[in-house]
């Protein structure tokens, strides 16, 4: 294959479409015309950067989600497919979105999740080439549970080394909990949080499925808790 090299505009966060009438020979690549200064990505023309994602959320609006992706450039780029699930493990797809296919600057999409399931939503994006080949996006969480009180759902999800929790004004939370999936509390204690944000180390927990309890002056609450490594 080929080699081409594409521009980086840092003002724009934008990767730049490869300027036509390039050559290439072993390790270099000749770019008429240009004049830019900045990074410089050098890729094959089988490879070059499909869709650069830049975010990807989930935010409760009413009973509904609603559902806003960005892209900083898109080559080849077909559709995207949003997933959703309760537990992070089984998926669904939720809807199919057409992509931009050829884009060098930022474009913003947003859909609507009418019916989300009572409790934690889990989505994902997923990004489709149109020769098939697709990339997915990391878990976002959504909890539609009123019961919860205020309290954010866990994120971010599937969590790392820590997961954090948004904590309402009227309520004080006393400790925390996780729990694997055999019911054995592996993390437990008092916590403090700033800002009312809580935070949980979660470093030392091998991958796998946990529940985060919370104890609080309110009340237990507690989320589905995902860990990857």
């Amino acid at each position: 294959f080929g080699s081409v090299g594409q521009w980086y505009e840092a003002p724009t966060n934008t990767w730049n479409l490869p300027l036509p009438s390039q050559t290439a020979v072993a390790y270099a690549v000749t770019v008429p015309g240009a004049t830019q200064l900045g990074p410089w990505t050098l890729s094959t023309t089988a490879s070059l950067l499909p869709v650069e994602l830049l975010s990807f959320t989930a935010t409760p609006a009413g009973d509904k989600v609603a559902l806003a992706w960005s892209t900083a450039s898109e080559r080849n780029s077909d559709h995207f497919t949003i997933f959703r699930s309760t537990d992070a493990f089984e998926w669904s797809a939720l809807q199919r979105v057409p992509a931009a296919n050829q884009s060098s600057h930022r474009i913003d999409y947003a859909e609507i999740d009418a019916a989300p399931s009572t409790g934690v939503n889990y989505y994902k994006l997923r990004q489709t080439d149109v020769d098939g080949q697709w990339t997915e996006s990391d878990i976002v969480v959504v909890d539609m549970k009123a019961s919860q009180g205020g309290y954010s759902a866990p994120y971010p999800m599937p969590a790392n080394d820590v997961v954090s929790i948004r904590i309402p004004e009227h309520d004080n939370v006393f400790g925390v909990d996780v729990i694997d999936a055999s019911g054995r509390v592996v993390v437990t204690g008092a916590v403090a949080n700033v800002d009312r944000l809580l935070t949980i180390n979660t470093e030392a927990l091998p991958a796998g499925s946990y529940v985060l309890a919370v104890r609080a002056e309110s009340g237990r609450r507690s989320w589905p808790l995902l860990i990857a490594r």
